[in-house]
């Protein structure tokens, strides 16, 4: 064998396992992204939950109250806890429209 194709064959042959080797670091690099992106969606899930059960709270209470309110105004109960209720359940689509979105943007989609 001559020398112009050993040094050919050596050279192919560095080319195949920097390919390798680059291929095995782009798998790794997915890996820890894949990894950073569950982490950060799972966090902005926990948050969102939170948020929900905070705000929800918050929300009963002011509802409560508006009840309240809405009574001593000459409401009937049942008219009174009828809009409350609407206005939880729009409050509610609100807050999970945003927590949806919250949790789009932390999987980058």
């Amino acid at each position: 064998m001559s020398a112009g194709v050993r040094e050919t064959l050596w050279l192919l042959a560095r080319i195949g396992l920097a390919a390798q080797e680059m291929a095995q670091l782009r798998l790794r690099l997915w890996q820890i992204e894949a990894q950073a992106r569950l982490r950060l969606g799972l966090g902005s899930l926990m948050l969102s939950l939170l948020a929900t059960m905070l705000a929800m709270a918050a929300i009963g209470l002011g509802l409560a109250a508006s009840v309240v309110q809405l009574q001593q105004a000459g409401w009937s109960l049942p008219a009174a806890l009828g809009l409350a209720s609407g206005g939880a359940a729009a409050l509610s689509l609100v807050i999970l429209l945003l927590a949806g979105r919250a949790l789009r943007g932390a999987l980058g989609r």
